[in-house]
């Protein structure tokens, strides 16, 4: 008989987290019908799993236009990761 095998999982405590930030995850969380737990967990894995944009020099030309498609990459364009994080 096969058994499922599931991947490792840890905990992680997060201290001295402002009561503004508690709240507007908890109303977040909410919105999307998830548990304040279910929503921070995707909220960690969506930054944890997003690269990160290359570096600004003074000689990078428009930024703007360069940080329009990181989120590419993750497979969202800009505007659905930011509907994402305000809670749209």
């Amino acid at each position: 008989m096969k058994t499922k095998t599931h991947p490792q999982t840890s905990s992680l405590t997060v201290r001295n987290l402002d009561k503004e930030i508690k709240e507007r995850l908890r109303i977040r969380a909410a919105k999307h019908g998830k548990s304040m737990e279910a929503e921070i967990r995707q909220i960690l894995t969506i930054a944890a799993l997003t690269p990160l944009p290359e570096p600004v020099t003074e000689t990078d030309g428009d930024y703007c236009s360069s940080a329009r498609g990181m989120w590419k990459d993750f497979g969202m364009t800009t505007d659905e990761f930011m509907e994402m994080i305000r809670g749209d």
